[in-house]
């Protein structure tokens, strides 16, 4: 045991022959002058030492020196120690330091202004983006920006505020606070557009450039239009083609011969495709020239390469174009020339033409003229029935099951001024109707567009009479809860009874007399009266079968207006049938 223990010390003294300080790791020979290397140079036994270093660091006269290794294990402990609570000390130091400042900061901090916020009240307030009923299961937030209420889902946006809750994303003072999503992307930048080249002058250069030489092109191609068609037209007189074989052989050979002085044509082996559908040429698809352009192109029906029309509807189409030739005596004769053209020529010609004259032609057109009048009465029928239909909710709502209340004289003043608007509209339509019917179509386009108005206008009446039902169910004269010695009820009365006869009076539509009539129709006059008569008719058929419609659907409020108004137009028949007599439909 002795051996192994001076063995083992004289071990550790072989590694201790260079000790170091722990402090300023000086070397010393032995631990001797280490310690007093300690105690002077680094004040271990001052006793002005600080209160921490004194607590730590034992006096000199409490020391204990052990062996070597033993007092160089207890030296590098106390260096330990004393290092650790310097350590501790700082870190303890700094933690009240930041402790400090957070609470400087707080008090520093400034709150943002909340008096602009919405009150929040329980049941009643909802948010202001999905119009939900706000609860704490939904979530409660105020806009810090706006201050208006929303839950929680629709108030997640972030932006920078001020104090006075303004956006403010420079102020030091400034902070992140939640807001909606109106006032997040209502902030100055959010979608601003950043650096750009106005790029306008150049496309304006360049559209002017192609629309100019499509003013070139289509002017060029006016220029030759204009001469061939007044070359052919001299022609024709030259030959007098009347069908004579020799004259027309003549004139075909000049033509063609005109045909090409006027535009240099392609030849025919340097051109493999057509010249605007790109398809390759054959024995179906052949080679033709356009007598404008002089492009070879091909007669196919698919694509509508070219076309072979009259020299006569050219003209015609072409009215405007300076023609020196005119052809009216000659003009059933040239029906049978035809010259070719590509359907680019076609477009760039007579495609503004069309436009321009379709659209005089729809102005001018009466029918046109008169299907605007009506629906603009049709649109201030619209506007007038759901306030009417709104009054009669309002003041039916007021009902109970056991007594009927009648409305306030005011809300029967406005229900009387909203019935005469209606009335009278309805009685304009109705006029306008008539006077569509009776005017004379100019083509097939016209008639069908006449008939469908026709029956259109009468599906509307139809359809928009209904909701005026409720209104002798609305007014009852026989009120007993109304005392009959007050002259506001006295004037009440009145009104209601003023509104249930003109309900019950027929229509307001002003129908010609027998008296007035003549004896003998015009044939005009009967054609007029047989397409009313037409119509009417037409109208009769479908209230019927609304009517039909209606019983099966158990809607018997319905059936009492309809029904009235068919009585209506059965009268109107009797009229005209009376009017035409022994001229109307056997």
């Amino acid at each position: 045991m002795v051996g192994s223990e001076t063995s083992s010390i004289s071990g550790e003294l072989l590694d201790l022959e260079d000790i170091a300080c722990p402090i300023c790791l000086k070397n010393f020979t032995n631990l001797q002058s280490l310690n007093t290397h300690l105690d002077n140079d680094h004040g271990f036994s001052n006793d002005s030492l600080k209160e921490e270093s004194i607590s730590l660091v034992p006096p000199k006269s409490q020391r204990i020196y052990l062996s070597p290794v033993k007092d160089l294990r207890s030296t590098h402990s106390r260096s330990n120690s004393f290092l650790s609570s310097i350590d501790i000390k700082q870190s303890t130091e700094t933690k009240h330091v930041e402790a400090n400042l957070n609470k400087t900061r707080d008090t520093q901090k400034v709150k943002i202004d909340k008096s602009h916020w919405s009150p929040f009240i329980k049941g009643e307030s909802r948010c202001n983006y999905c119009h939900k009923k706000l609860s704490p299961s939904r979530g409660i937030s105020n806009c810090n920006k706006c201050g208006r209420l929303y839950c929680k889902r629709h108030c997640t946006n972030r932006i920078k505020l001020n104090p006075d809750a303004c956006f403010d994303p420079v102020s030091v003072n400034s902070r992140w606070y939640i807001c909606c999503y109106d006032c997040f992307t209502a902030r100055p930048g959010y979608n601003d557009y950043g650096s750009y080249i106005d790029l306008t002058e150049k496309f304006v250069q360049i559209r002017t450039k192609r629309s100019e030489d499509l003013k070139l092109i289509k002017l060029q191609l006016e220029n030759r239009l204009v001469r061939l068609l007044d070359g052919l037209f001299l022609l024709f007189k030259k030959h007098k083609v009347n069908g004579n074989f020799m004259s027309l052989v003549k004139f075909n050979i000049e033509k063609n011969k005109l045909e090409q002085s006027i535009v240099p044509w392609q030849t025919d082996h340097s051109v493999q495709s057509c010249y605007i559908c790109k398809r390759k040429f054959n024995l179906i698809i052949r080679k033709h020239h356009c007598r404008l352009c002089g492009h070879i192109v091909c007669d196919s029906v698919e694509t509508s390469c070219s076309y072979e029309l009259p020299i006569v509807k050219l003209r015609k189409n072409a009215s405007d174009l300076p023609l020196h030739e005119s052809i009216d005596p000659l003009l059933n004769q040239l029906v049978d020339i035809a010259i070719r053209l590509c359907s680019k020529c076609l477009k760039l010609v007579y495609a503004p033409r069309k436009f321009k004259r379709d659209i005089s032609e729809t102005y001018n057109s009466p029918i046109m003229s008169k299907y605007c009048s009506i629906v603009n009465v049709a649109n201030m029928i619209e506007r007038l029935l759901p306030q009417l239909q709104n009054y009669i909710e309002i003041n039916t709502l007021k009902r109970t099951p056991t007594e009927s209340i009648s409305p306030n004289v005011t809300d029967l003043q406005e229900i009387t001024k909203l019935r005469d608007k209606l009335l009278k509209s309805f009685n304009m339509y109705n006029i306008l109707t008539r006077q569509l019917i009776l005017l004379q179509p100019r083509n097939e386009a016209e008639k069908q567009i006449q008939k469908s108005i026709q029956i259109r206008s009468a599906q509307f009446v139809n359809e928009k009479m209904l909701p005026l039902k409720n209104l002798e169910n609305l007014i009852s004269p026989n009120n007993a809860s109304i005392d009959r010695n007050s002259k506001n009820v006295s004037t009440s009365k009145l009104e209601q009874r003023d509104i249930l006869y003109e309900m019950k009076k027929p229509s307001n539509i002003p129908t010609i007399k027998l008296t007035h009539m003549m004896n003998q129709l015009t044939a005009q006059e009967i054609k007029q009266y047989r397409e009313e008569l037409m119509v009417v008719k037409e109208q009769i058929f479908l209230i019927n079968s609304m009517i039909e419609n209606n019983k099966k659907q158990r809607k018997f409020d319905e059936i009492k207006t309809l029904t009235y108004n068919l009585k209506e137009l059965e009268g109107r028949v009797i009229e005209l049938e009376q009017f035409l007599g022994d001229q109307g439909f056997k």
